[in-house]
């Protein structure tokens, strides 16, 4: 990997532009949840910040892609769960 690569969380705003290139890293993800979660519900989720995209950058070019959300555990702690990657 290049020492150049940034990784950050895309505020909801930023993901409705970006959703082209954002489905082009996750839709094999999704795919590979057969049927658990659907293109439409990663952006709608997205879009309305439930859930949370990370975004790995080098320069221009988006390497990579992580799906996250913010979950309440039994205890009340909160944990960040990935979706898909």
């Amino acid at each position: 990997m290049s020492a150049n690569l940034k990784v950050f969380c895309l505020p909801p705003e930023a993901t409705v532009p970006l959703w082209p290139s954002l489905l082009a890293r996750l839709a094999p993800a999704v795919e590979r949840s057969r049927g658990m979660v659907t293109n439409s519900e990663v952006a709608e989720n997205l879009a309305g910040g439930k859930w949370l995209c990370w975004c790995a950058y080098d320069g221009n070019d988006l390497k990579a892609a992580v799906v996250t959300r913010l979950i309440e555990a039994r205890s009340g702690a909160r944990v960040l769960q990935a979706l898909l990657a």
